[in-house]
């Protein structure tokens, strides 16, 4: 049966379904500019046909020419699907000012007249460092983005809350969504959520399920088990329900077809406040993040 997905309203009255399919992590190409991935397009696909709706890619994927073309041999009308891409490569390695071209090129790669939300990737931009200055004109091109119809809604990715309460001094449009790293190792992740929604900034999440994929084995490692054993379904279900519950909108992606269904168990699952505040807790305790460099200045040892 074909899961219903519910949505999340966005601050300026976008829906968004509260569960998408991720193209990047597993399908990344450390070459943006390599082959075209067949078995990615096939997989795409496989999870529009499956339920999924929200579909998220980034020019510095490397994914949005087979997302395009899954869509395009998907047949579902266009209007059933939020298709997310974001931004950050052309104008890092660029000119600021190249961001229009950089989302006329992403349209062109997905086939596409407009994007349903497009992100900026990163507040660092040239050289991989944050100006406040430049994250500031680059938004600006994203409203005008926004106000030409060729983006419906615009967000951003990675920013941690100075970044956000900078951007908000001088954004006319403020974004709707900030797309973030977080598992419950992320010490004040929770507590940056909250404070996103605060601003009438959705949070929302990638790289959720870290704790039973890339720091498997850590210390909320015997609490998942356990729960995923009382509640009869598995880790990954725990998991995103517990970022459901915390107000997140959840990506995550596969190459296992069958794992979809894990995902979408999450959408009936109900757990006790107990047990959700112990992941919180024991999750908490230690801080373990993911370094990715380019996308957050901190590495693995700052909170937001």
């Amino acid at each position: 049966m074909t899961p219903n997905i519910p949505t999340a309203k966005l601050a300026d009255g976008t829906h968004i379904p509260v569960l998408g399919f991720g193209t990047g992590t597993t399908w990344y190409k450390p070459d943006r500019f390599s082959a075209f991935n067949p078995d990615m397009v096939d997989m795409v696909k496989k999870a529009i046909e499956a339920g999924y709706r929200h579909i998220d890619t980034a020019e510095g994927y490397g994914t949005e020419a087979e997302l395009g073309q899954a869509i395009k041999e998907s047949e579902v009308p266009r209007q059933e699907l939020f298709i997310t891409t974001k931004v950050m490569q052309t104008v890092t390695e660029g000119k600021l000012e190249d961001l229009p071209a950089a989302l006329d090129a992403s349209l062109k790669r997905l086939q596409l007249d407009y994007v349903d939300l497009y992100l900026l990737h990163s507040p660092y931009l040239r050289d991989n460092t944050y100006n406040e200055e430049d994250v500031a004109t680059v938004w600006k091109l994203l409203e005008a983005a926004q106000r030409s119809g060729k983006v419906k809604a615009i967000g951003i990715s990675n920013f941690r809350k100075p970044h956000v309460e900078a951007l908000l001094k001088t954004a006319e449009i403020k974004p709707v969504l900030n797309s973030i790293q977080f598992n419950p190792y992320i010490q004040g992740a929770p507590q940056y959520a909250t404070w996103l929604k605060e601003q009438g900034i959705a949070p929302g999440s990638y790289m959720g399920l870290a704790p039973i994929t890339w720091l498997k084995g850590m210390h909320l490692a015997s609490k998942l088990e356990e729960l995923a054993a009382k509640y009869g379904v598995s880790q990954s279900t725990v998991l995103i329900r517990w970022q459901l519950d915390l107000g997140l909108l959840v990506l995550n992606t596969t190459k296992k077809p069958e794992r979809m269904e894990e995902f979408f168990q999450a959408l009936d699952l109900k757990i006790s406040d107990e047990d959700r505040e112990a992941i919180t807790t024991i999750g908490q305790s230690a801080h373990v993040r993911i370094p990715i460099p380019p996308l957050f200045d901190g590495g693995d040892t700052t909170p937001y």
